[in-house]
């Protein structure tokens, strides 16, 4: 098993998007009605075939005056999802996974969260070798949650920890000899 341990690192590589509106350089992104909602990118190498053991989003919750999650967390439904643009909707116009996690709590308070993707990333993983996964937060109704990003404290930015399993060669025998 091999695990990678991954943050958001660059300004493009989370946004949030209020109705059609894109913002790539907001301090936090408020997720607080079901026309709100956030990206989150990463990079790294996950061979194709890899089985997805454990898959877990952090993000960091600054505030307690909005603490109340109730999101959904896809995937983009591609293996190098691009930055994210100023175009309009660019989070809700990127295909996304058919799996999901539900991230839902009152009053969880601020600090870091942990949300498992597992099966989520297993579903990207299906495609082939991942280099650039994206999550894509939509709001559920009742959801108010206020979450840092890169523009804010490089240090705060949401994370994606993943344990994998690389396939397995298949084992090939023969026979040379005559019996």
């Amino acid at each position: 098993m091999t695990t990678v341990n991954l943050q958001v690192g660059a300004s493009a590589d989370d946004a949030r998007q209020n109705g059609t509106s894109m913002n790539l350089t907001n301090t936090n992104i408020i997720i607080a009605s079901t026309t709100a909602y956030g990206g989150f990118r990463w990079t790294t190498t996950i061979p194709a075939g890899a089985t997805i053991d454990s898959a877990d989003v952090q993000f960091n919750a600054y505030t307690t005056t909005r603490d109340d999650p109730n999101v959904d967390i896809y995937f983009e439904a591609n293996v190098a999802a691009g930055t994210f643009t100023s175009g309009a909707s660019d989070i809700t116009n990127r295909t996304q996974t058919t799996a999901k996690s539900n991230w839902n709590g009152s009053g969880i308070g601020t600090g870091w969260h942990t949300i498992s993707v597992t099966a989520v990333v297993q579903e990207v993983s299906d495609i082939g070798a991942i280099t650039a996964p994206a999550a894509l937060v939509y709001g559920v109704t009742g959801t108010d949650i206020a979450l840092r990003t890169y523009d804010h404290t490089t240090s705060l930015a949401a994370k994606l920890d993943v344990t994998y399993t690389e396939a397995g060669g298949a084992i090939m025998t023969t026979n040379k000899g005559f019996w």
